[in-house]
């Protein structure tokens, strides 16, 4: 019986010959295939505007991690002030991700360490274009891609609310509103919550009556002024005028021709401004015991300066050297200045104060400044009257005498 039996000298990686290795020959392959498929990614790139990326081109790129691939995406456009969203996506093993913005009026990101980032549309030019970048980095390296939002036309976005009687706050589909500070709401700690049936005081640490112009602040987070902080600032209000008849327990009262000085000083409080620290969370809310929180009431001493201090025209028997004041009435625009502080405007304060008859004779006698301030009670539309002005506080009797 015959036994074929083949030949080894255990060494299966020899070569005798004078060709390329086998191991040669599959290296060779596999380097020509990334080098052509890193072609292809490039020629991706070009062809689709980066929006697709990737970091390697195979199952395994030698160092045993996965390959990388990135994408991109946005809205494509939006108008100003909405909020526009990028979403990107990272496939493999990835260590971070990053948005940036490349081009356009600058933005602030919120979550642009994230895959999903937002920001708010900016006021621009219809037509603008608004670049962003998205990068993930893993251990390979990084690997980006790119997108971009235009900036529309500017149009509501909704379908505005209908006219109505009705006595309730209406807002369009898909909006809801929430009572953020009201009247008599506590803005100081040892300030008990608003009563709401006219028993209240101490207005000089609660909200006044009738919101009118407001400005924010942006703060950070640690209390520091930060114009594009839009969760922790102050809002600074006006409050323009009083529904009396909700302050007092029966309506506002007069005794032989006289109000009480306690509801005169409470309407008092109930003007001027307010400064609230607000902070969001879920919703927007105000620190009720915030060292931000004040009142700034008819009441709130002042103090003048600049070239309008020690002036004639503010010479008062409060302040006979013209150097103090007392606070503020009436305030309803607003505005912030380019230095970052709150301009309040008082309007229609003249109905406040009484002018008795056989004032005009008297202030004409004085000589011209007396002529110049009969011209502006004209002009205000203030004529002579006994009565006491829009809540009678002229005719208060102050529980001190010496208190004018």
């Amino acid at each position: 019986m015959t036994f074929e039996t083949i030949y080894t000298d255990g060494d299966i990686d020899t070569n005798p010959t004078a060709n390329p290795h086998i191991n040669d020959l599959i290296e060779s392959r596999y380097s020509r295939r990334q080098t052509l498929m890193g072609g292809m990614s490039a020629t991706a790139a070009a062809v689709f505007g980066g929006m697709l990326l990737t970091g390697c081109d195979d199952d395994n790129d030698g160092n045993g991690s996965s390959p990388v691939t990135v994408t991109a995406t946005a809205g494509g456009s939006s108008t100003a002030g909405r909020v526009a969203t990028l979403t990107g996506a990272a496939i493999g093993q990835v260590d971070s991700v990053t948005w940036t913005q490349t081009a356009g009026p600058a933005v602030t990101l919120a979550g642009a360490s994230t895959a999903t980032a937002t920001f708010v549309v900016p006021g621009a030019a219809a037509g603008t274009v608004l670049s962003f970048q998205f990068t993930a980095v893993s251990a390979s390296g990084s690997v980006s891609a790119t997108t971009s939002v235009t900036v529309g036309a500017a149009s509501l976005g909704f379908t505005a609310v209908a006219k109505s009687l009705a006595d309730v706050v209406a807002v369009p589909a898909g909006y809801a509103v929430t009572v953020l500070y009201r009247l008599g709401d506590p803005i100081g700690s040892g300030v008990g919550a608003y009563a709401n049936d006219g028993t209240d005081a101490t207005f000089s640490k609660r909200a006044g009556d009738h919101h009118d112009g407001m400005s924010y602040f942006g703060m950070s987070a640690t209390g520091t002024p930060d114009a594009n902080g839009n969760t922790r600032g102050l809002l600074v209000l006006n409050h323009e005028n009083i529904t009396q008849a909700y302050l007092h327990p029966n309506g506002p009262t007069t005794t032989a021709g006289a109000r009480p000085e306690a509801e005169a000083l409470k309407e008092m409080e109930c003007h001027g401004v307010s400064v609230i620290e607000v902070n969001r969370a879920a919703a927007w809310s105000y620190t009720t015991a915030s060292s931000f929180n004040r009142r700034i009431t008819p009441l709130t001493p002042m103090s003048f300066s600049g070239p309008v201090r020690g002036a004639d025209s503010l010479k008062t028997r409060y302040s006979p050297d013209a150097t103090t004041g007392r606070g503020t009435i009436n305030n309803c625009a607003n505005g912030t200045m380019p230095w970052h502080t709150y301009l309040t405007n008082e309007e229609n304060w003249v109905g406040y104060f009484k002018r008795e008859v056989g004032d005009a004779a008297r202030r004409a006698a004085t000589g011209p400044v007396g002529v110049k301030a009969n011209t502006s009670l004209t002009r205000y539309g203030k004529g002579e009257s006994n009565t006491g002005g829009n809540y009678g506080w002229s005719t208060v009797t102050p529980a001190d005498t010496t208190s004018t």
